[in-house]
């Protein structure tokens, strides 16, 4: 009798333990962070870097900056009318002027294409921030949150990033024919941390001005000199 409860006893733990423990866990059970990553792998190709500077060129530059040389990443994706296509993207890196609070410098902005996604009449590659500072006086201070949206079909772009409290959006104060943007941003939008609007820079008056250049392919970017000219028949 001893023996055959030992047996029972030894089968009992080996089949407890195949079905994952005494908590009634089996093996179909995935957590959050497994699902999400499933997901993310079917939008994101595996050249996306996973550091602002992987695989990249760092660039000089008079600030300062850790600026990389953007690099171009391809995506395959369906298109409304069948098939397979690919979108080549590059890395949308932006130096900007800043002067708001009394603050003066230059930020620098660092964001990689990390999938493709339909916007109606096209598809359009979706960004996430990768690195973001700030250079006043000489010294480098971190930005938060940098963004950049690619701006819809008509390709409407802009960019936020977070600074001394404050969410900051690089936007335009001047607007073609058909709602289409004729230059990069050129003013700020000041927010408070609950999105709430509390210095619009980019009315026609435009009292919070600035100048945006993107990083090219070619690792260059064009002065950060303020030319800016209402677009023709502004809206």
């Amino acid at each position: 009798m001893k023996l055959d409860v030992l047996v029972t006893l030894s089968l009992g733990f080996l089949t407890l333990a195949a079905c994952g423990g005494s908590d009634g866990g089996d093996a179909t059970d995935v957590t959050p962070v497994d699902t999400v990553d499933a997901l993310d792998a079917v939008d994101v190709t595996p050249d996306v870097p996973t550091d602002s500077t992987a695989d990249a060129e760092i660039l000089d530059n008079e600030w300062g900056f850790p600026m990389r040389l953007p690099q171009t990443h391809a995506f395959e994706y369906e298109p409304v009318w069948g098939g397979t296509e690919t979108l080549d993207a590059l890395d949308a890196d932006w130096l900007c002027t800043f002067a708001h609070g009394g603050v003066t410098g230059v930020v620098y902005l660092q964001t990689t294409p990390v999938r493709v996604e339909s916007m109606g009449m096209s598809t359009n590659p979706v960004f996430e921030g990768r690195g973001a500072w700030m250079a006043v006086d000489g010294a480098l201070a971190d930005v938060l949150d940098p963004y950049y949206d690619w701006g819809g079909n008509h390709h409407n772009e802009y960019l936020e990033f977070t600074h001394a409290g404050k969410r900051y959006k690089a936007w335009h104060s001047s607007i073609g024919p058909g709602f289409r943007v004729c230059h990069t941003p050129d003013c700020l939008q000041v927010y408070d941390l609950d999105q709430t609007l509390v210095d619009d820079g980019c009315t026609a008056a435009r009292t919070l001005p600035i100048r945006c250049s993107p990083i090219q392919e070619d690792g260059t970017w064009e002065p950060l000199v303020d030319t800016f000219e209402p677009c023709e028949g502004e809206i």
